[in-house]
């Protein structure tokens, strides 16, 4: 009993020193994959935000992240709130896409947005500094394909130099 108590603390030793080292690689449970999920969000956030009054999209993350009338709950997460913002060493940015036309005056949308609700629009998050906190960028737009670029340099609107996420 004793030599499988000993095994067995060895294992878990093993398993805690090796196993972490195979998340930078794969991106399991890494920046990478949470700055994923939140452009998935911004997805999501905006066919909401698109569906709720007047239709067309958020040029910002703050407009995002205002709550509609009478709610207080917006359509992204609180800690997405602003352009620029930095979450686990990715920068989140949302802007109109290249060739947005308005489609909705501020003053309509649904959450009283500071800039108008446009026809297209683009979200990217890049490393804030590319090996250290992030080696791949990241981008989406009204399509709502993930795109990777493996530079770690922001992702531009017209999607050049980058894949599809598969």
């Amino acid at each position: 009993m004793f030599k499988f108590i000993i095994g067995l603390v060895f294992a878990l030793l093993a398993t805690a020193v090796v196993i972490p080292g195979f998340f930078p690689m794969c991106g399991c449970g890494s920046p990478e994959t949470r700055a994923i999920g939140i452009l998935r969000s911004v997805n999501s956030a905006q066919s909401v935000a698109a569906s709720c009054g007047g239709e067309g999209y958020a040029q910002s993350l703050q407009d995002l992240a205002k709550a509609p009338a009478g709610t207080t709950a917006s359509f992204l997460s609180p800690d997405v709130s602003r352009n620029g913002v930095t979450i686990d060493g990715y920068v989140f940015m949302v802007v109109a896409g290249p060739e947005a036309r308005t489609v909705t005056a501020a003053s309509q949308t649904c959450n009283g947005a500071k800039a108008d609700a446009v026809s297209s629009y683009f979200a990217e998050a890049h490393p804030l500094r590319v090996g250290e906190t992030g080696r791949r960028s990241f981008a989406t737009d009204d399509r709502g394909t993930i795109y990777v670029s493996d530079t770690g340099r922001a992702v531009t609107p017209d999607m050049a130099g980058a894949s599809v996420l598969q």
